[in-house]
C-alpha cells in the first residue's frame, strides 16, 4: 500500500510539474487594456469620428461616473429672473496633453488624425491634470495614419 501511495504521489508530481513547464512554454495572448484604444483598434473601425470609435468600442468611458453631487450653472430664465440649471457632465477632453473641452470636441474629430485614445478615471485625472476632473477624462495623441497602414 505504501508502495502504490509513493508512486501516485510522484506521479502526480511529475504530471504538475510538466504541465507547468507547457503552461509556461506556451505563449500567452497579451491582455488588452480597457482604458486605451490602439493604433490597430482604431483603423480596423469602420467610423468616421472619435466619438463614434469610443461609442461603439468603449460606450462606459462616455458614461457619467462620479461625484453624485448636483452641480449647477447660472442662467436666467423666460421671465429675467435669474436662476439656477442643472449643468451636465462633462469627461474632459485632451489631444496631445492640451485641454479641448468636453466630449463634444469628439463628435468633430476624424479618427484618420488619431494614434491612440486612453481613458483615465476621475482619480487619474485629477492627479495628472488637477481638480475638476469628477468624471474622468480622455486623452487623444494625434499622428498621422496612412488608411489601411497599421
Amino acid at each position: 500500500m505504501k508502495m502504490l501511495s509513493r508512486t501516485s504521489l510522484l506521479l502526480v508530481l511529475a504530471l504538475t510539474c510538466v504541465h507547468s513547464v507547457a503552461e509556461a512554454q506556451t505563449p500567452s495572448k497579451p491582455r488588452r487594456d480597457r482604458n486605451v484604444l490602439t493604433a490597430e483598434e482604431i483603423s480596423d473601425a469602420s467610423v468616421s469620428t472619435v466619438y463614434e470609435l469610443v461609442r461603439s468600442k468603449r460606450p462606459r468611458w462616455l458614461s457619467v461616473r462620479g461625484s453624485s453631487t448636483l452641480r449647477t450653472s447660472a442662467g436666467i430664465d423666460n421671465l429675467g429672473h435669474p436662476m439656477l440649471y442643472p449643468a451636465e457632465a462633462q469627461i474632459a477632453v485632451y489631444i496631445d496633453d492640451v485641454k479641448h473641452g468636453s466630449q463634444e470636441t469628439l463628435r468633430s474629430m476624424s479618427t484618420n488624425t488619431v494614434e491612440t485614445i486612453q481613458y483615465l478615471d476621475a482619480a487619474s485625472a485629477t492627479q495628472r491634470f488637477g481638480t475638476n476632473h469628477e468624471y474622468g477624462a480622455i486623452l487623444i495623441r494625434r499622428g498621422v495614419r496612412q488608411p489601411g497602414v497599421r
